[in-house]
């Protein structure tokens, strides 16, 4: 007969297997057969919801877990705060933040890093560099995904040059970018009044042997049109299909207006 621990591993191997929404099946099993869940249980169904992208299912976990009596540690709230970032509820992941402070669990560097994240989604860029100044009061390192989630929250609030300082202050803590965090700088750039910078870090981003995505591209070449520098469009857009990447809709209108 299954125990906790048997239906805890199954919900796990649901959590990080390509269906996870399979999770909340297990959960109903686990419930069925009379056994009650502990904080493994409910902490990796909200990683779980979270990763499917079902938030409220996630917050009826959570829920569900209060009303059982099992205290939520900090991985809980981070899975809730990670569930509701992705599941585009913005304003509840701050909430969330709050009960958890109120209930003093300290929260670690993914707290933070997903907060920042929430922030930029709402084009609030000061609230998160409160977050990122909150996160270093309380002796916590940044990591690649704090910093890119910095930089994206900038460009999402149209301030590139703090983008452009947040990266460098990156680089100098010996943070190494990734594609994902040229890409938020690319764009932070692009979509403000400084489209030639964005080629700037295009060449920085190539220099490091690092590969862009395609919305990467795409960025690059309206900042080309920006620029009206229809050589370096056609260039870049050389560079892209070399790189075995097929243009979208999206990259070709970039291009036929660089290049009209």
């Amino acid at each position: 007969q299954p125990d906790v621990i048997t239906y805890n591993a199954l919900i796990s191997a649901c959590e990080k297997g390509p269906q996870p929404e399979r999770a909340l099946d297990v959960f109903s099993n686990m419930q069925h057969a009379g056994l009650s869940p502990d904080l493994i249980t409910y902490n990796t169904l909200i990683s779980a919801c979270a990763k499917s992208n079902q938030p409220q299912k996630a917050m009826e976990a959570f829920e569900a877990m209060l009303w059982q009596g099992v205290v939520p540690d900090v991985f809980s709230y981070n899975a809730l705060i990670g569930a509701c970032d992705r599941g585009q509820m913005p304003e509840e992941a701050l909430k969330v933040f709050d009960v958890m402070r109120c209930r003093g669990v300290a929260p670690n560097m993914f707290t933070y890093s997903a907060l920042i994240s929430v922030c930029g989604k709402t084009n609030q860029h000061e609230k998160a560099f409160e977050f990122f100044q909150a996160m270093q009061r309380q002796g916590l390192q940044p990591n690649l995904i704090t910093y890119t989630a910095l930089i994206s929250a900038c460009g999402k609030s149209k301030q590139p040059d703090r983008a452009l300082a947040v990266f460098q202050a990156m680089q100098r803590h010996g943070v190494m970018p990734n594609a994902i965090t040229y890409s938020a700088l690319i764009n932070a750039t692009e979509r403000s009044d400084q489209p030639q910078k964005s080629l700037e870090v295009f060449d920085q981003m190539m220099l490091q042997g690092v590969l862009p995505e395609l919305s990467t591209y795409n960025s690059l070449i309206r900042a080309c049109a920006k620029c009206k520098m229809p050589e370096k469009a056609m260039q870049i857009y050389k560079t892209m299909q070399k790189q075995g990447l097929t243009p979208s809709m999206v990259t070709n209108r970039a291009l036929k207006s660089a290049l009209a």
